[in-house]
């Protein structure tokens, strides 16, 4: 019946894009004190390895903790940090902070994107957050070196640029084909450059 819980649960979890750190068996299993053998009261973990495939985790993605006495005890006596109740949890725990901090990571260098659209004749900048994510078209036209023509021809002599790269997170360069290196723009300068374009040249 849990597991049939956790499986109607996944819907909405992928309904709004929640990712799964790991997957938790609690109460798998319970070792005897006296012969050391294995006992799984709730059956198999036939159910566990289903909710796995579907959410395409791997071995080391899921942990089946045990019924523990010793976790009991410290629980009752108040004493954590206890060696013995900690030890089928840190294998988990360890776990969960690492993919917290690789997504914390992730986060933090994909905040910034830039691209050239050279079908549009634009530069294409996103900005991702962690509630949503935007994306500004700044015509190239209006970034072009002042001493190239507003609105060049098309063909070869078409002053484009060759390289983008951002600066942190708050500017990126341009290298253009007409040889000009490290052309520097600041990013909220170009996101309100999108918000308003100048008008075209008559």
């Amino acid at each position: 019946l849990s597991a049939d819980d956790v499986e109607r649960g996944l819907g909405l979890l992928e309904h709004f894009r929640i990712p799964t750190l790991a997957l938790v068996e609690n109460m798998a299993y319970l070792d005897c004190d006296s012969c050391g053998t294995r006992h799984r009261l709730f059956g198999d973990d036939s159910a566990a390895a289903r909710l796995a495939a579907r959410l395409r985790l791997a071995p080391t993605d899921t942990f089946a903790l045990p019924f523990s006495l010793a976790l009991r005890d410290a629980n009752e006596h108040r004493t954590p940090n206890h060696d013995a109740a900690d030890a089928p949890f840190a294998p988990l725990a360890a776990h969960c902070a690492a993919r917290l901090l690789r997504a914390q990571y992730a986060l933090r260098h994909l905040a910034l994107d830039a691209s050239l659209d050279s079908s549009a004749d634009a530069l294409l900048l996103r900005r991702f957050t962690r509630d949503h994510a935007d994306e500004y078209r700044i015509p190239l036209a209006a970034l072009r070196p002042p001493s190239q023509p507003t609105s060049p021809p098309r063909g070869p002599t078409n002053d484009t640029p060759t390289r983008v790269a951002l600066l942190g997170r708050r500017a990126l360069s341009l290298d253009w084909s007409s040889g000009l290196k490290n052309d520097i723009h600041d990013i909220d300068a170009l996101i309100h450059l999108a918000a308003h374009p100048p008008p075209p040249d008559s």
